[in-house]
């Protein structure tokens, strides 16, 4: 049932709430084209920063690894990745050896010009072997100061990040939803070189494997912790089967406190929404609408549709429609999502 035919099932006064309700959804729309921006510079930065993987240019998947160290390894011919830059090790291997010949040279050529007395600065032989170690201990100790201080920002940035991100591996999914059944992870790659992650940056819709819970969800989970459709009471403990999109929602953990079941179907909800999963099969639009319209307090129809097709694929943060059926956005925290 699409949302022009759904209004002539409502009364005057449910139309007018209806279209008031648009206003929070034009500006939830424009929230999630922000957070969708964020996500799409998180995922440069996290790959720059050597925290997600990406592939090289022979295809392999490169993990924990920025491309910054990634090329010095390659330049020095060390690494996994080193034979896509045999060009380059072979060339600076080369110039090393050209530079420390000539440096031999020219050190030979100070000491006999100084032993002969036609070194006008009069320097000693030990004052030039002195500058020839010097030359040879600073052309290798400057590259391996940056390349252990590179390694050291990296075990930095991938240790804090491993304290401060969530996961969505398949282990959390289960423990979350029971089973892994209902959602299937995003790939990337192909074979052998296939990576794949049940959570997704979320870039206006499209999905794209994450290593941990994107920003854009942090973001969400916090502005929208409040007006959860199961926390705030527009949802009962009845209307959980209703809600519950085929099963996904409600399994788990059994509570004897209504609000304890709220609360838990509130997170499952929270986390689905956080960390864009993606369903194993679609979920019809209309059937989830109908289900949301038969509960006493729950959303009305929605008149911002913004799903490809006729099923909801995935709990993207950028499908208004699908957010509204479980977020009560009049309640949404703008303050902390725009911030």
């Amino acid at each position: 049932m699409n949302a022009i035919s759904m209004l002539g099932d409502i009364t005057w006064w449910e139309k007018i709430v209806t279209l008031f309700d648009a206003i929070p959804k034009v500006i939830y729309f424009l929230y999630t084209c922000i957070a969708s921006a964020a996500d799409a510079m998180q995922l440069l930065v996290r790959r720059l920063c050597g925290l997600d993987i990406y592939y090289n240019n022979q295809g392999q998947i490169v993990q924990k690894q920025d491309p910054l160290t990634e090329f010095l390894n390659g330049i020095l011919g060390i690494g996994d990745t080193s034979g896509a830059m045999q060009a380059l090790n072979t060339t600076f291997w080369s110039l090393t050896i050209f530079a420390l010949i000539l440096l031999a040279l020219t050190s030979i050529v100070a000491i006999i010009k100084s032993h002969y007395n036609e070194d006008v600065s009069k320097t000693s032989p030990a004052k030039i072997l002195y500058g020839a170690f010097k030359a040879i201990l600073t052309f290798f100790i400057v590259p391996a100061s940056v390349i252990i201080g590179l390694q050291l920002s990296g075990l930095l940035l991938r240790t804090l990040d491993g304290i401060t991100g969530g996961t969505a591996d398949s282990g959390t999914i289960s423990g979350i939803y029971g089973s892994t059944d209902k959602f299937k992870p995003y790939t990337a790659g192909e074979g052998e070189e296939q990576y794949s992650s049940y959570a997704a940056y979320d870039m206006f819709g499209i999905g794209a494997p994450a290593t941990n819970s994107p920003i854009s969800g942090q973001l969400f989970r916090a502005a929208a912790y409040n007006c959860n459709r199961f926390r705030n009471g527009d949802y009962s403990q009845s209307d959980i089967s209703t809600m519950s999109m085929g099963g996904i929602f409600g399994q788990g953990p059994s509570y004897s406190a209504a609000t304890d079941k709220l609360e838990y179907v509130a997170y499952q909800v929270d986390y689905a929404f956080m960390n864009n999963l993606q369903l194993s099969s679609g979920y019809s639009i209309d059937s989830l609408e109908d289900s949301a319209n038969s509960t006493d307090n729950g959303a009305r129809v929605s008149l911002m549709t913004f799903a490809v097709g006729s099923t909801y694929d995935t709990f993207s943060k950028y499908e208004v429609s699908l957010v509204w059926i479980y977020y009560s956005l009049w309640h949404f925290n703008f303050i902390v999502g725009f911030a």
